[in-house]
């Protein structure tokens, strides 16, 4: 058989995959050289999608041809089951000129041709976009527009993700009977099928393998991952940093007053910011002493809140200070508190309420139970 109109031949084996061009085959009788030949010239669907999209090449693509303004092209990709819930990566912009704006879009198709999903770009300008393919998918719809001969959407490329996926999971600072413990981050690692060497490394140490389980990333932390397949090629490297997101920021438990938490850089007229602090039951029914202030500007008056919430995200209980000048509070944590909310309001550049301290009270409490004098025989 030769796959390429005959200037090279092997023996045929089995199926060939062949995309397009002349195919030829042959038999040679044994005893007569006697030569039998047929040729076939392979093409693809008409409205199958071009291999243009899928070629490696950034600098080919699909598109329509010139036609009416609003014209489309609609072309399919078909998809095994092995990548479903996998990651494909797509090259692809829209088309605008003057009011006229036509998108490329990419549909996911189920078994009986119901969409399960859709995605698409109007940018103009190339952009690179990630998505999961929906469980159930066996086909993919893409469409492309065009307005007469001048401006068209495109698809450069197409790509399944062969890279690691990064999982963070966060974890706020926890509030114990000791005090608050620093938050920190755990990542779990996904690694393509095609990997035989799951590797992994942090703040740039010794690449190390993937054992399947979390790893604890502390603040700052940097972990890059990449894959190895049989061949001994290697993947993208993929890399997350630890970042402290919405958790309680470390001021409010450094034991220094000079330092706090506050929303940032003056964003709009009114502006808040939300962390939050994990609470150990063994802390139920203790007080915690907080040290905070308001914020105040001509008649705009902002609060610092603290909102204690059950497991299920529910409001227990909630405490607040408008108080411009620095106090101390003592409160008394709900039974079943799971998680703190605190809110931290900002007027534009102005002035902003802040939370200096948190800490469990470690001072003695005094507890009264009322005891009424007590008549007897013997008097009281």
């Amino acid at each position: 058989i030769s796959l390429d109109n005959g200037e090279t031949w092997k023996i045929y084996t089995g199926v060939e995959h062949v995309t397009s061009g002349t195919v030829k085959a042959k038999s040679v009788k044994n005893s007569s050289g006697l030569t039998v030949e047929a040729s076939k010239t392979v093409t693809q669907p008409g409205d199958a999608l071009g291999v243009a999209a899928y070629d490696g090449d950034l600098n080919t693509g699909v598109y329509p041809g010139p036609g009416i303004c609003d014209y489309y092209m609609t072309q399919y990709l078909d998809v095994s089951k092995e990548v479903w819930d996998k990651n494909i990566t797509i090259k692809w912009q829209g088309a605008r000129v003057n009011s006229w704006a036509g998108p490329s879009s990419m549909t996911f198709l189920d078994e009986y041709g119901n969409g399960i999903s859709s995605v698409s770009t109007w940018d103009t300008s190339i952009v690179t976009s990630v998505y999961k393919i929906p469980s159930g998918t066996t086909r993919i719809k893409f469409v492309m527009y065009r307005c007469w001969s001048f401006p068209y959407s495109v698809i450069y490329e197409l790509s399944l993700n062969t890279f690691p996926v990064i999982t963070k999971n966060v974890h706020y600072p926890l509030l114990d009977e000791y005090g608050i413990k620093s938050a920190y981050n755990t990542v779990e690692l996904s690694y393509f099928q095609t990997s035989v060497e799951r590797l992994y490394r942090i703040n740039d140490g010794n690449w190390t393998s993937y054992l399947d389980k979390p790893i604890r990333l502390e603040i700052g932390d940097v972990i890059e991952a990449k894959g190895i397949d049989r061949y001994g090629k290697e993947t993208e490297i993929v890399s997350y940093t630890s970042v402290l997101g919405d958790s309680l920021g470390t001021e409010a438990y450094d034991g220094d007053l000079d330092t706090g938490v506050y929303p940032g850089n003056p964003g709009a007229k009114h502006y808040y910011m939300t962390q939050y602090l994990d609470v150990s039951k063994e802390v139920w029914d203790k007080n915690i002493t907080i040290k905070w202030k308001g914020s105040r500007v001509n008649d705009g008056v902002h609060a610092s809140s603290m909102t204690f919430l059950d497991e299920y995200g529910n409001e227990i209980g909630s405490v607040s200070t408008w108080d411009t000048p620095i106090v101390t509070s003592v409160y008394k944590i709900p039974n079943g508190t799971t998680r703190i909310k605190f809110i931290m309001h900002r007027y534009m550049s102005f002035s902003h309420s802040i939370i200096y301290e948190v800490l469990p009270s470690t001072n003695p409490s005094i507890v009264q139970s009322n005891i009424y004098p007590t008549l007897s025989s013997k008097g009281f």
